[in-house]
This record gives C-alpha cells, sequence and structure tokens, in this order.
C-alpha cells in the first residue's frame, strides 16, 4: 500500500518551508501551514522575512482558503481569505516524470497574474507568477519544501 497522498489537495497538507524570490524587488523566505478546514477545505498560512533590494526587511503575512474543485479530477481553487474571492482554479495534469501541474490566470483590476503550479517528482512545489500591468511587471518564484523532508541539523 502506497503512502502517497491520494490527491493535489492532499499533497498540499502540512508544514512547509518557503524560499521567495520577486526579481529585482525583494526576496523572502519563511514557513507555510496548511491545515484541514473540512473535508474539502483547508486553510493556507505563511509568515516570513522579506528583503528588499533597495535595503531593510519586513515581515509579511499571508492567508488562502484551499478547496476542493469538483468540477476537474484533481482540481483545485484557491479563495483570499478576507473576501472568498476566487484567486486561482486550477486542473492539476500529472507529467510522465510523475509532477503533476496546473495553470492559472487572474485579474486584478488592470494587472494580469499568469501563473504555473507544478509538484516536481521530489514533492517540492514550485510557484510561479508573472504579473503584468500599467504599474506592474515583475515575476515570483517560490519553492516550497516540505519541513518533514528537511534533514534535522546535526548540532
Amino acid at each position: 500500500m502506497s503512502s502517497e497522498p491520494s490527491s493535489v489537495f492532499d499533497r498540499l497538507l502540512g508544514r512547509w518551508i518557503f524560499v521567495r524570490d520577486i526579481a529585482g524587488y525583494a526576496h523572502a523566505q519563511g514557513k507555510a501551514r496548511i491545515t484541514r478546514e473540512g473535508e474539502d477545505t483547508a486553510r493556507y498560512e505563511e509568515s516570513g522575512e522579506v528583503a528588499l533590494a533597495r535595503g531593510g526587511t519586513l515581515h509579511a503575512t499571508q492567508c488562502y482558503l484551499y478547496r476542493r474543485w469538483p468540477a476537474v479530477p484533481d482540481g483545485l481553487e484557491i479563495l483570499f481569505c478576507e473576501s472568498r474571492e476566487i484567486f486561482h482554479q486550477l486542473a492539476f495534469k500529472q507529467g510522465s516524470d510523475g509532477s503533476f501541474e496546473a495553470h492559472a490566470r487572474f485579474l486584478c483590476a488592470a494587472d494580469e497574474y499568469v501563473s504555473d503550479y507544478r509538484f516536481d517528482p521530489a514533492g517540492r512545489l514550485h510557484v510561479q507568477h508573472i504579473v503584468r500591468g500599467p504599474k506592474k511587471n515583475y515575476q515570483i518564484n517560490t519553492i516550497f519544501v516540505r519541513q518533514s523532508d528537511i534533514p534535522a541539523s546535526p548540532f
């Protein structure tokens, strides 16, 4: 019997460490926790430190709700916690290498977010957002590693 989670939703549950690069603007690192809030809903909460390219450091937090999207097999909806507005609807497909990938697009006023999500064969989650608009032009790359996959320090 395999201990591999049966769906992308189940794969997301747990504690994660992340590193994030906002090309030309900032670099961040922190922790994320995804906890089940019901059969088909989970809460994503992150906390981290952001080092700004122009100097200075900020503490940042973020929250999303994840819920199964029953319209497609292995579907996932990501909602903003405060407004419950849908940020992304993701239809994950399994690649020949064992990865799972999904793509999404979100319009926020005049700004467009084009995003890719990928679970690699090692279980890391890669998220890329390309943001374009009248006042925005940047790319955000984040890699999540499950906290239990990080070797314990010998010190």
